[in-house]
């Protein structure tokens, strides 16, 4: 950009000021928010798109409420940043409102300017900053650049402020005041051109050192010539910059082109003259490589720097392609992030430091507290929060197979290239082909389900790619599904399946027991996992009473649940997996009502698969492919990218027209009536609610009823008296009603609207009995 052209850029042109400020700028706000209210439930997923003046998006801070970039849907996080209108400056202490407004850049660039909640903390002022910008941006590598470059102007400004879609709480009350600038469309052009990811320190050394032939050659042997064709073609390139016409001899005797498939290494080193400075692969490449392994750069360089800028920037270059989880480093390579050992990563800085010693030339760095320190700071600086990490859709071996979500909410995948701005901690081994052929996938599912659970199945394994998008569209459309079926029947091989599909990512498999178990102690360890599942899977699950497991229920709705890991402080989650539970025996099930039924189902697995079905056993036996459990390169190739294209077509279908569970009905039913007594008797004696509030039956004739039907049935042993004597069967969860005062309890659970009325006749419920069960022959 030329002299005159900046001059302009830089001075502030107030009609276009003034039009700037009546621009149409789009975000998205969160009216949830008032100031800085923690809401939990609505801090990410509560965004609703804003379109207006700068003076209506002070209106709305005025009013309290969070403010953002444009997303494409409710949900804040980066993979839905849409475009951005504005840069936002954050201050909390360390700059005085009068200082950074009297700054030059503020003066010709902001736009408004407002105290936050906080203002004034300890004597310090808190504010922030807004810069409307006169041309959107859609490219959020390019604003990430713009709002970095920004703050290195700012180091008063909290520099964590630098992701895409980061959200600002508003402040009520606090009329935002009006500073009439604005930032041009060539000024942030010249910002983003000219933001440099490497810091100076680096740089320098390429400008500062003339590096030989001999300087590289020894940074050569610290770098493995086997690492793989992108490290050798990076470093060739790299020496090609360096050497120039020296590169060819150097390279080959590092690493001979044949031991790379015949690249040919004359045109690789061509096409490094014709790269754009842009694009140079430099010193900085090789470097990288070289301190890695333990090359040692001139102590000299290191000027006043601590520990652990001087490990982030030789060893872990300046932080990019690495993130911190959870308190865990991973370093990206192959697609995906790969978590780096605590001790190997401190090993790693202990050889780096080996030999170099601080400032006065007196402690080694390698020294612990050096060590410890730096090790801290790199965690601190590369930093994620875990609802970034493996976002919506499928990192698959060819590229990530991305979610997203029209102006019409219809969800539509799309595979982009890996990249490291991708926060995925696995990948996939097989590729995604929209086009697989599905032959011998939907064979294998024909022999294991009838078409109608295969619906139901794989809507909701769909699900599982954005489970609270589901939630939001359908309420309880997801249910708790329990695969039921003895034998070799295919439900684990499912299982399997899924587990590579997500590369065994976010796959858990808590028994049913476990939910049990919180609800007793409730503070069932094992249930953390839960936080970030996206499939509990349990092949293994013994019989548990569904009706009063709460812990169960809240996770089937996505309720609120509290979870903990021996020795840390309890935290609340809000489940986004679907669970699934192999079971060999139906489960206890015995109340009908809404809550129970819109939490479970339950598939029925009626073939078993074995390698020489009998005749006379065809219709419930099939033949076995050993190959769909055993060969997992078959399963690659044939079943995961079948498997992945029904479970889009499903989910779409189920974002649509939700799950159509009325094919569970029979086997439900079957349920009840296998352990539940009570719902058999409800069953034979036609017991059912009194209409218009009649008076209805006494609890004793109901249970006089009741009892002699017990006696019939086998189900209890009646004394001399004709009253309860003992029950003859031993379910610990279906036990018969042994006295008045239980009828209206066990009754409810199946009526929960059952009343109760009293008159001078006595007590009454509004039941009637259709069919009675009188047997005189009883008696």
């Amino acid at each position: 950009m030329n002299k005159e052209c900046k001059n302009n850029v830089d001075t502030v042109d107030k009609n276009t000021g003034e039009k700037i400020m009546n621009r149409k700028i789009r975000g998205s706000i969160n009216t949830k928010y008032t100031n800085k209210e923690e809401v939990t439930a609505h801090k990410n997923r509560s965004f609703t798109p804003f379109e207006g003046t700068l003076e209506e998006l002070s209106e709305v801070i005025n009013q309290g409420h969070a403010f953002c970039v444009e997303l494409t849907g409710n949900n804040r996080c980066e993979k839905n940043f849409k475009s951005a209108d504005l840069v936002v400056l954050d201050f909390d202490g360390g700059a005085t409102i009068e200082e950074i407004k009297n700054n030059d850049f503020i003066k010709q660039h902001a736009g408004l300017l407002y105290t936050t909640p906080s203002h004034p903390k300890n004597g310090e002022d808190r504010f922030r900053v807004i810069l409307p910008l006169e041309e959107t941006i859609t490219s959020k590598s390019e604003y990430k650049k713009l709002l970095k470059s920004i703050l290195k102007k700012f180091p008063q400004a909290d520099q964590s402020c630098s992701d895409a879609t980061r959200f600002y709480y508003g402040c009520r009350g606090s009329n935002p005041e009006p500073l009439g600038g604005f930032l041009s469309k060539e000024k942030a052009k010249e910002l983003i051109d000219n933001y440099v990811e490497f810091l100076p320190v680096l740089n320098n050394l390429e400008k500062d050192y003339n590096f030989s032939k001999e300087d590289v050659e020894k940074m050569l042997t610290f770098v493995d010539p086997m690492s793989g064709y992108e490290v050798w073609r990076n470093v060739t390139w790299a020496v090609q910059d360096i050497l120039g016409d020296e590169a060819f001899e150097v390279i080959e005797n590092w690493s001979p082109d044949y031991k790379h498939g015949g690249k040919d290494l004359k045109n690789l080193l061509k096409s490094a003259v014709c790269r754009s400075d842009e694009n140079r692969i430099t010193i900085k490449t090789l470097l990288w490589y070289a301190t890695k392994n333990g090359y040692k750069i001139p102590s000299g360089e290191f000027h006043k720097l601590n520990p652990g800028h001087v490990a982030l920037k030789y060893l872990f270059n300046e932080g990019l392609g690495y993130i911190t989880v959870a308190g865990e480093l991973y370093e990206y390579y192959e697609g995906y992030y790969h978590k780096i050992n605590e001790h190997q990563l401190k090993s790693v800085i202990t050889h780096f430091f080996d030999g170099y010693f601080d400032d006065e030339g007196q402690t080694p760095l390698a020294f612990p507290r050096f060590v410890d320190d730096a090790y801290k700071y790199i965690l601190r600086k590369t930093y994620v929060e875990q609802d970034e990490v493996n976002p919506t859709g499928i990192n698959a071996k060819n590229g990530y197979l991305q979610l997203s979500y029209d102006e019409n909410n219809e969800a539509h995948f799309e595979i982009v290239a890996h990249s490291p701005e991708y926060y995925f901690t696995y990948r996939a081994e097989f590729d995604y082909n929209p086009k697989a052929s599905s032959t011998i996938f939907d064979k294998t599912m024909d022999d294991m389900l009838d078409k109608v659970d295969q619906e139901i199945l794989f809507r909701v394994l769909g699900s599982s790619f954005d489970l609270p998008e589901m939630r939001k569209r359908h309420t309880r459309a997801v249910k708790l599904l329990m695969l039921y079926g003895q034998g070799s029947n295919g439900k684990d091989t499912l299982k399997e399946w899924i587990e590579q599909l997500y590369a065994g990512h976010g796959i858990t498999a808590l028994p049913l027991q476990a939910f049990k178990n919180a609800d007793g102690s409730g503070r069932e360890f094992s249930l953390s996992c839960l936080a970030t599942s996206k499939v509990n899977w349990s092949s293994e699950n013994a019989a548990v009473a569904l009706d009063t497991c709460q812990t169960l229920k809240n996770f089937v709705t996505g309720d609120s649940m509290k979870v903990e890991e021996k020795y840390k402080s309890p935290m609340i989650i809000k489940p986004k997996a679907i669970g699934i539970f192999n079971i060999n025996e139906l489960p206890y099930l015995e109340s009908t009502s809404e809550a129970i039924t819109s939490r479970y189902g339950i598939i029925q697995f009626k073939y078993s698969f074995v390698d020489k079905p009998e005749e006379e056993r065809a219709e419930n036996e099939k033949q076995a492919n050993p190959k769909l459990k055993e060969d997992k390169e078959y399963v690659r190739a044939e079943i995961l990218p079948a498997l992945l294209n029904r479970l889009i077509e499903e989910f779409k279908n189920a974002l649509k027209d939700g799950i159509d569970y009325s094919a569970n009905d029979s086997i439900m039913l079957e349920v009840r009536e296998s352990n539940s007594h009570l719902f058999q008797y409800i069953q034979d004696a036609s017991v059912e609610l009194c209409k218009n509030n009649e008076k209805g039956i006494s609890p004793s004739e109901l249970f006089e009823d009741y009892r002699r039907w017990c006696a019939l049935n086998g189900i209890v042993e009646l004394g001399d008296d004709h009253k309860f004597k003992r029950a003859l069967h031993d379910n610990k969860w279906d036990k018969p009603i042994s006295s008045v005062t239980e009828v209206t309890k066990r009754f409810k659970k199946f009526f929960p609207t059952l009343q109760t009325t009293r008159d001078k006749g006595g007590r009454f419920i509004n039941l009637k009995i259709s069919n009675p069960t009188v047997l005189n022959d009883l008696y």
